[in-house]
């Protein structure tokens, strides 16, 4: 039997191979350049290289790193949780990742990863957010909410544990559907439809 090395249906330099019944390639990994990553590190922190106190990097981080520098990240890396604030890479952690001007990804990756932000994109999108990857500035937060962002940040401090984030809203935006309510005294339907959540009953909850 041949080594499927020295076989007619292998190609080393692309890391293919065909089989002669199916004709199917299978690609084993490619190289994406132009698409920009973080090296592949289950043994270490990817952003500061530490290899104590790692936890596995969540799909939101992923998601919310690609949307905010377009850096890819690989589905089994491990990040130190301090780098996160509410869930998802503070500005310090983004300003120290190392960037890669490539990418290597297996047709599994490739897939996962595409899945991944088909997921993303099918969900109900917010007119209002006021999580960390949201745009908003100070300013809208004041025009919206009465409140600066730094002051709404406080009242996040202080209600934490107390208020628990559910399928349909985190703490953040329940936080800030009272606000909208006490400010713009707007109805509840009104206040659903502008956090994109499916029920005008979760406003009140």
């Amino acid at each position: 039997m041949q080594n499927s090395e020295t076989s007619p249906g292998y190609n080393e330099s692309q890391g293919t191979t065909m089989s002669r019944d199916s004709q199917i390639i299978h690609y084993n990994e490619i190289r994406i350049p132009g698409l920009k990553s973080v090296a592949a590190s289950e043994g270490r922190c990817f952003v500061c290289s530490s290899s104590k106190g790692r936890i596995r990097v969540k799909a939101q981080v992923r998601i919310d790193t690609w949307m905010k520098i377009g850096v890819y990240i690989p589905d089994k890396n491990r990040m130190c949780e301090h780098h996160t604030t509410e869930g998802y890479l503070n500005e310090d952690a983004l300003k120290q990742v190392k960037v890669k001007s490539s990418t290597k990804m297996t047709s599994e990756e490739i897939s996962k990863w595409f899945g991944l932000l088909t997921c993303e994109a099918k969900k109900t999108r917010k007119i209002i957010d006021f999580e960390p990857s949201s745009p908003f500035k100070s300013e809208d937060y004041e025009l919206l909410l009465g409140v600066s962002r730094a002051n709404f940040d406080s009242m996040m401090n202080f209600i934490s544990g107390a208020v628990k984030t559910s399928e349909n809203r985190s703490v953040r935006n329940a936080l800030g559907m009272f606000l909208i309510k006490l400010r713009l005294n707007l109805s509840q339907k009104v206040i659903a439809l502008l956090f994109g959540v499916k029920s005008q009953a979760v406003v009140s909850t």
